[in-house]
C-alpha cells in the first residue's frame, strides 16, 4: 500500500498546487493557462480553487489509509467526470487552450487510476496485514 499512499499524497499536492493559486489569484492562474475570464467570473474561479483544495484534503485522507478510505474516491471520480463533461464540447470544438486540455487529461487519468484502485482486489498480503492489525 506504500505506493498507493505516495500516489494519493501526490494527487493531494497536485490539487493544492492548482487550487490555492486559483483561489488567491484567479486572474493570474487563468492567464497562465491561456484562458480569459471576465471580472464577474472571478468569484466562480475562487470557488473552483476552494473545491480543488477540498478535493486535495479528500485525497490526503485516502493517502493516510487507502484501504480504509477507498470508497471516498467516488467523490473524486464523480467530480472529475463532471469536469470532463463541462469541457468535452469545447475540447471537441478546439475552443479551449492547450494548458486547459492538459489539466483535463490529468483529471481523466486520475479517474482511470481511481477506478482501478476502487475495483481492484487486494493482494493476499494486504488482507493478511489488515487482519493482523484488527
Amino acid at each position: 500500500m506504500q505506493g498507493w499512499k505516495q500516489f494519493f499524497w501526490g494527487a493531494a499536492a497536485y490539487h493544492w498546487l492548482v487550487g490555492i493559486p486559483l483561489y488567491l489569484s484567479p486572474a493570474l492562474m487563468v492567464d497562465t493557462v491561456g484562458g480569459s475570464v471576465a471580472a464577474s467570473d472571478m468569484a466562480l474561479m475562487k470557488i473552483i480553487g476552494a473545491l480543488l483544495v477540498c478535493f486535495g484534503i479528500v485525497y490526503a485522507i485516502v493517502a493516510h489509509d487507502p484501504a480504509r478510505f477507498r470508497p471516498i474516491l467516488w467523490a473524486g471520480v464523480i467530480g472529475k467526470l463532471g469536469v470532463a463533461l463541462v469541457f468535452a464540447r469545447d475540447w471537441l470544438l478546439g475552443t479551449i487552450p492547450w494548458p486547459t486540455i492538459a489539466l483535463s487529461l490529468v483529471d481523466m487519468s486520475l479517474v482511470v487510476i481511481f477506478l482501478f484502485f476502487i475495483f481492484r482486489r487486494p493482494l493476499k498480503s494486504q488482507l493478511d496485514a489488515a487482519a493482523s492489525a484488527a
